[in-house]
């Protein structure tokens, strides 16, 4: 129940904070709204008031021939002054003394000297338009408007001038934009005050005054002592939300916690009997069935607490049979791993075996150069020596037959060591890439042997990298050798093509094959380490090679590597001398 009422606070205070925080931001909106609309009302004021003395001025002009030489006013220049206007009541001409020359509509007289007296003096004694507000009647004020007319010597002869009723249907176009209540009403106050118009309907008095407070808004006129007032509006106030929130909250934390004492009784006894049983079970008796609780959340509880109770003690039936089972694969298991370790040492001593044949043959190859050097090359050299000799101590006839059989010599030694780094590293590797390479290795290798060499080739990339490219000439050469050795084969077909983003390389003979199992690598048996060999260099490359083969059906050698993701820049170009 306390933390019910604590959440329950902690909510309403939340949302009071909140609320109150949106009050003051709407606030200060609607008070920014209001500026702005102040703002807006007074220029929209002024701009009116700029167009009846833009009006006014061009009938002053109009007036300056008849206040000069007494010649009638023409009627249509007022008529015209007062429709163009659009705002004003009444349109007239003064002299300088005050007398109404003419005014319009004839109906409607102007207001009397008395009234006149003041702005005309303003107007006579400084030249400059004026605007003023008077009281007429008791009920209304007047707002009188009256700019000056001069001579041809630029004197001041009089006055034209108009007036304006607040009450009238035209003037309410002046606060247009502002007939919101919600807004607050909008007032236009004179110099001392007094409400000269104002946007609702109620008629005001002409003694009625207001001061603005300071959450009101208020702009000034350009061309009037006038201000435009902007009242706060009816809208909801933060003391009244307040006080609204200090009974709600104290009527809202004694349902909840009426609720919560309610909810906790009904809720505690069926725990009771939930947690009992959760202890019987915590000890390992499963026996005792839970019994129906109701069909609230509760009781589903103790519904599923029972099914788990059923289900656990099914499962611990399933999971005594279930390691049993377990023991029996464990079993399996080792005796697997064991056997796959033995083949593991087995094919560990396989590869130190091929280790072994490969140093025997690095220094087998090492003595057959070596006696190659010495038989040829050596023997070679040694008779160019002697030719040489002879040709120095020979006399001039026989001279150039001397040098012609010492140079034959040394071509014969040049070919000789070029035969020897060939059969080292073939340059055309290096220089031209695989295919011309392995094209190159079948035609010295096999063609000589009698055996019909045929390359089948897909487009390829320019050039792969030198180590791949060397991974598959030894892993192709070590197949053709095969087929030279053991095969007796007539014909061998090479296909090298592309399969996505694989290179696949196939070797197919129609020799007497043989039974791939039986030159599988063993300890002791150096049969079938070329084979091995061949997979461990393209492994290496992520690589595969797959050998189907059977006695009397041929073989089939099949390489298939990842091509990389760019292409290896291409060889060396070849010299003319090679």
């Amino acid at each position: 129940m306390f933390l019910v009422a604590v959440g329950m606070l902690t909510a309403i205070a939340t949302l009071g904070w909140s609320s109150d925080r949106a009050l003051r931001q709407l606030e200060a909106e609607s008070a920014r709204q209001r500026a702005a609309l102040s703002a807006f009302i007074a220029s929209d004021i002024d701009d009116r008031l700029a167009r009846v003395f833009g009006v006014l001025q061009g009938l002053a002009t109009e007036a300056r021939t008849p206040l000069t030489d007494g010649t009638p006013i023409p009627e249509r220049a007022l008529q015209l002054a007062a429709l163009d206007a659009e705002v004003l009541d009444a349109v007239f001409i003064l002299d300088s003394g005050g007398a109404v020359i003419a005014h319009e509509p004839a109906a409607a007289a102007p207001p009397g000297l008395p009234l006149l007296r003041e702005p005309l003096h303003r107007v006579l004694g400084a030249g400059v338009p004026d605007i003023a507000t008077f009281t007429e009647s008791p009920e209304a004020h007047v707002i009188l408007l009256l700019v000056p007319v001069r001579d041809w010597s630029q004197r001041v002869a009089g006055a034209a001038g108009g007036t304006i009723d607040p009450a009238g249907r035209y003037f309410g176009q002046f606060a247009k934009a502002a007939l919101n209540p919600a807004m607050g009403a909008v007032s236009l106050l004179d110099a001392e005050g007094h409400v000269v118009a104002a946007s609702d309907s109620a008629p005001h008095s002409p003694h009625a005054t207001r001061h603005p407070t300071a959450r009101d808004a208020v702009a000034s006129l350009r061309l009037a002592p006038w201000r435009v007032v902007i009242g706060a509006g009816a809208g909801i106030g933060r003391v009244a939300f307040l006080r609204t929130l200090s009974w709600l909250a104290p009527t809202l934390v004694a349902a909840s916690l009426l609720f919560a004492w309610g909810a906790g009784r009904s809720v505690a006894r069926p725990l009771k009997v939930l947690t009992a049983a959760a202890e019987r079970i915590a000890w390992g008796d499963l026996r005792v069935a839970i019994p129906p609780l109701g069909r609230d959340e509760v009781g589903r509880l103790g519904t599923a607490f029972e099914r788990m109770r059923r289900a656990l003690a099914a499962s611990l039936e399933k999971v005594a049979a279930t390691n049993a089972m377990l023991e029996t694969r464990v079993a399996e298991r080792t005796r697997e791993l064991a056997a796959a370790n033995a083949a593991l040492q087995e094919r560990e001593v396989v590869r130190q075996q091929l280790l072994r044949k490969v140093i025997f043959a690095q220094e087998d190859e090492r003595k057959r150069l070596a006696r190659e050097l010495h038989d040829d090359t050596a023997q070679m050299l040694t008779a160019l020596g002697v030719r040489l000799d002879l040709a120095a101590e020979a006399p001039p006839a026989t001279r150039d037959r001397e040098l012609r059989e010492a140079r034959t010599i040394a071509k014969r030694s040049l070919d000789e060591l070029r035969r020897l780094m060939h059969d080292l590293r073939p340059s055309v590797l290096d220089d031209l890439g695989l295919v011309p390479a392995l094209q190159w290795y079948a035609e010295r290798h096999l063609k000589a042997q009698g055996i019909d060499v045929r390359f089948d080739v897909a487009p390829l990339p320019a050039r792969l990298p030198v180590e791949l490219e060397t991974a598959l000439f030894r892993a192709v050469q070590e197949a053709l050798v095969n087929v030279a050795r053991h095969a007796h084969a007539d014909t061998v077909v090479v296909e090298i093509g592309r399969r996505g983003d694989r290179l696949r390389l196939d070797i197919e003979d129609d020799g007497t094959g043989f039974e791939v199992a039986e030159v599988a690598p063993k300890p002791g048996d150096m049969r079938g380490l070329g084979l091995m060999g061949m997979r461990e260099r393209i492994e290496l490359f992520g690589g595969s090679v797959e050998i189907h083969s059977s006695p009397g059906r041929g073989t089939h050698v099949a390489i298939t590597v990842p091509l990389p993701e760019t292409p290896a820049p291409a060889g060396p170009a070849l010299d003319a001398t090679d």
